[in-house]
């Protein structure tokens, strides 16, 4: 928790930063989720239909405006990062304990998803019981858990990670070759509906490959030319427009309502050649971009959104979501799409950006507080238990919402359908497993 005033802490973070820290990495993390966030608000629609509430995407209707997703669709990037930093992390130990490396990276993403979960379940129940629209309840609820579905894919990733470095170490270039290899493999098998389900398992190959180019960068960002990076660059790039073109993928990197393939439900190998453009092209920028970062505004506003990444990714889509509400309840949104609704988005961006702040300032006590739990070393397969338990509480989330606590509802996921209320067990006894029961803090003496 915040001991003094925010900006004071931002600053003494900022000022404790070592030399050996590299500031582009975070500033990177923090990129990809702020692309994120602007890439939410600005495609979502609202409309009042006949039947009730609508909830879209404008690209469905703008298929001019698809190619932006290029831009705006960095997850892949996200995961680079997160590979580059758990190589750090791992190797910067004299001996590295599986167990401690989990229990670390669970809490810290747990425990504001647990207090997020939390509060979206009794607001659905509040809202229910005052007798709000239960389709617009719903709608809202289904928006403000979309995120989780990513926390699954990261907590995945995750328990991975120390297999997949140990399997790096012994041979540098076997994942990045395999990983697309099976990608493509897991592609064909979901277009030729041969096993199609089988293609899930691309959700931990795209991201997995991510991860393994994180590890690379790791050992040697710096030495890559700038050659290269153009090179990796145009090869992507062409790549891409071969298989948007002459190949069977749609140019969204986003799911649109109704398509028959998403890039993204589950990755194709799309997403995994934006992921090696965009690192190219963000190699070229890294020189000017240390440069910059090593000035103390820059470098400011880089720490402070480090602070709350989780809970900004956490809270942007309630905050789209109860505004989006707010204007459906008072009929004042315009057709998607047209000249109007993209002059409406300057309002939207402001009301989604000031109820955000407020989300934030009211929940990131518990992103930043210290470590509660236990850090014994050990128990890695107890812990990885844990971690499997939060992942299905999150897809069960992603695909239910918060509403109706008792009712088994949405898509089923491992053949399942289960209620929030068992959604929330499952996160509950996830968190305990992975990261043991809360410590109580001793008494200075």
């Amino acid at each position: 928790m915040w001991t003094t005033s925010p900006s004071h802490t931002i600053s003494r973070l900022a000022d404790a930063t070592p030399p050996s820290r590299d500031r582009y990495v975070d500033f990177l993390r923090a990129v990809a989720i702020l692309a994120v966030v602007c890439g939410h608000w600005l495609i979502a629609t609202i409309q009042r239909t006949p039947h009730g509430i609508e909830i879209g995407n404008v690209l469905s209707g703008s298929a001019g405006l698809r190619p932006a997703t290029w831009v705006f669709q960095v997850m892949g990037v996200f995961f680079v990062v997160g590979g580059f930093s758990t190589r750090r992390t791992i190797e910067a130990k004299g001996s590295f304990d599986a167990g401690a490396f989990f229990a670390s990276r669970v809490e810290r993403l747990l425990r504001p998803t647990l207090v997020f979960v939390a509060v979206w379940m009794l607001g659905a129940a509040v809202l229910l019981a005052a007798g709000v629209d239960a389709r617009l309840t719903h709608a809202i609820a289904r928006i403000a858990a979309q995120p989780l579905w990513f926390l699954a894919v990261y907590l995945v990733v995750t328990l991975i990670a120390p297999v997949q470095l140990a399997i790096h170490r012994r041979s540098p270039a076997l994942l990045i070759v395999a990983l697309p290899l099976v990608t493509i493999v897991g592609d064909w098998l979901r277009f030729s509906d041969h096993a199609s389900g089988v293609a899930v398992l691309n959700y931990l190959f795209v991201f997995a490959f991510a991860q393994e180019v994180g590890f690379h960068l790791s050992a040697g960002w710096d030495r890559i030319t700038r050659s290269v990076a153009v090179g990796a660059a145009a090869v992507a790039l062409l790549g891409l427009l071969v298989a948007v073109t002459v190949g069977p993928y749609p140019v969204s990197m986003v799911g649109l309502p109704g398509a028959r393939v998403s890039n993204m439900s589950p990755p194709t190998v799309c997403i995994l050649l934006l992921t090696v453009m965009q690192t190219a092209v963000f190699t070229l920028l890294r020189p000017a971009g240390q440069r910059w970062l090593s000035r103390r505004g820059p470098w400011i506003a880089t720490v402070t959104a480090n602070a709350g990444i989780m809970t900004i990714f956490l809270w942007h889509l309630s905050a789209a979501a109860i505004v989006g509400a707010g204007f459906y309840a008072m009929d004042v949104l315009p057709v998607p799409g047209s000249t109007r609704w993209w002059l409406f988005k300057l309002p939207w961006f402001a009301a989604c950006l000031v109820l955000l702040v407020v989300l934030v300032l009211a929940f990131v006590s518990f992103e930043r507080l210290p470590a509660w739990t236990g850090r014994e070393r050990g128990r890695a397969w107890v812990r990885a238990v844990g971690m499997l338990l939060a992942v299905r509480g999150f897809a069960g989330f992603a695909l239910t919402g918060f509403d109706h606590v008792l009712r088994s509802g949405g898509s089923p996921f491992l053949g399942l359908r289960l209620s929030p209320l068992v959604d929330l067990v499952l996160l509950l006894v996830g968190y305990l497993l992975a990261c043991g029961v809360p410590a109580p803090r001793r008494r200075a003496t």
